[in-house]
């Protein structure tokens, strides 16, 4: 006990801090990341009239498809941004084809998106569409389960 000017004061309860270093700090759940981005149809949100939000892996998948269909040197400032994904369009729909266009969305993915963890990028030929149907599956480091998206690219002639 600590007196001070004849009145008794009790020292303050120190609370110990834990790290994931400490046997403590594992026991506690791992921090989880909420990811937000503008959405891409422009709402309106209702109560604060502002453009709305995508949240969490709506978001991700929003920015890889932004990505993938982003070319490379498109936005300014940020030419590292983007894929070369269009290139693979015009050439002949076989499967040599295909593993070229799966190896430039990984590495896109790798180099761009560092929030997924890709797991599997299946690329699907649609010979009478003529088109590509690229599906991403990912996961994401706040999220146990995994996610997918797909991508169409088609060349508009």
């Amino acid at each position: 006990m600590a007196y001070y000017e004849g009145k008794e004061y009790k020292p303050a309860e120190i609370i110990p801090y834990y790290t994931n270093t400490t046997a403590e700090g594992r026991k506690k759940a791992p921090y989880s990341r909420t990811y937000k981005d503008v959405a891409f149809d422009m709402f309106k949100h209702p109560m604060s009239r502002d453009v709305g939000k995508s949240i969490g892996s709506p978001a991700i998948k929003q920015a890889i498809k932004s990505l993938l269909l982003t070319h490379l040197y498109e936005r300014p400032y940020q030419p590292h941004i983007g894929s070369k994904i269009y290139h693979y369009l015009f050439d002949e729909m076989n499967q040599v084809t295909s593993d070229l266009l799966q190896g430039e969305v990984k590495a896109t993915l790798m180099r761009c998106e560092p929030r997924a963890q890709i797991q599997e990028v299946k690329v699907t030929p649609q010979y009478e569409q003529n088109r590509y149907v690229i599906r991403i599956i990912f996961s994401i480091q706040s999220q146990p389960d995994s996610e997918s998206v797909e991508v169409v690219l088609e060349s508009n002639l």
